[in-house]
């Protein structure tokens, strides 16, 4: 369980997630899969989310009036610098993307400058602010990036994906968001309401899609909304969220691709 909690925790296996989301993004566009974005994508989150881990503990260690020992940041402080390097190695030749890439750095910098409020932990404002960010972060990167491969990135169907996409990453942050929060109960009946709207609303812009992936993305928005009342019953273990919550959009990938064959 040791290495399972080291491939979580250094963010391995939701880079995979991101990556594999994608891909998915290819199938439904119909269009050839670039390997070079969906490994961008890869180091891209792992990246990300190593730095965000390390903004934790440096946070942390401020608050409690700590310090973290050195060993406690290495894995984190190797892998930023590593993604870093295959980052500039994949958008060298790819200077275009250079743009859109500036919107997931900056909303990233945003959602970790919202650690320094701790006010959002019981009002639910800073709750749907965070998850905003973090659900329009992934949106961007896992379809947005996708789509520049696109002659007209603004078709229907594009519109569709970048729809369904920000949804079901908005239902999967606002999961991770009261995670922590003791108080969700206060206004458990909000998020509640918020969740069924999102629900549907997810449901209703994959119906304008083809059949089989109006199938996929209903079933994970579904999925979704049980693990979000599972999330709210009781408090849930470390895998419960990072590994069962985060693996859900790999699931929804997997099923894309065996659609295809």
């Amino acid at each position: 369980m040791r290495w399972l909690k080291y491939i979580l925790r250094h963010s391995f296996f939701v880079a995979l997630c991101a990556s594999g989301l994608t891909f998915y993004t290819y199938l439904l566009l119909q269009i050839p899969v670039n390997s070079a974005v969906c490994g961008l994508v890869f180091f891209l989150t792992l990246g990300a989310y190593n730095f965000y881990w390390t903004f934790s503990l440096l946070l942390n260690d401020r608050q409690r009036k700590t310090k973290s020992s050195f060993s406690d940041y290495a894995g984190h402080l190797i892998l930023i610098i590593l993604s870093a390097v295959a980052i500039l190695d994949l958008i060298w030749f790819r200077p275009g993307l250079i743009k859109i890439l500036m919107i997931p750095f900056f909303s990233t910098l945003a959602y970790c400058f919202l650690l320094l409020k701790n006010s959002y932990r019981i009002k639910p404002g800073f709750i749907v602010i965070k998850s905003v960010l973090l659900a329009l972060t992934w949106t961007f990167t896992t379809a947005l990036i996708p789509m520049q491969s696109l002659d007209n990135a603004f078709k229907l169907n594009a519109l569709l994906i970048l729809g369904t996409r920000f949804i079901l990453l908005l239902m999967i942050c606002i999961i991770f968001e009261i995670k922590d929060v003791y108080s969700v109960r206060s206004f458990s009946k909000l998020l509640w309401l918020l969740m069924l709207v999102l629900l549907i609303l997810h449901a209703g812009l994959a119906l304008m899609l083809d059949k089989m992936n109006f199938f996929i993305m209903c079933s994970t928005g579904a999925i979704a909304y049980l693990l979000y009342l599972l999330s709210v019953s009781k408090k849930r273990g470390y895998l419960f969220y990072y590994l069962i919550v985060d693996g859900l959009m790999l699931l929804m990938s997997i099923a894309g691709y065996l659609a295809t064959i």
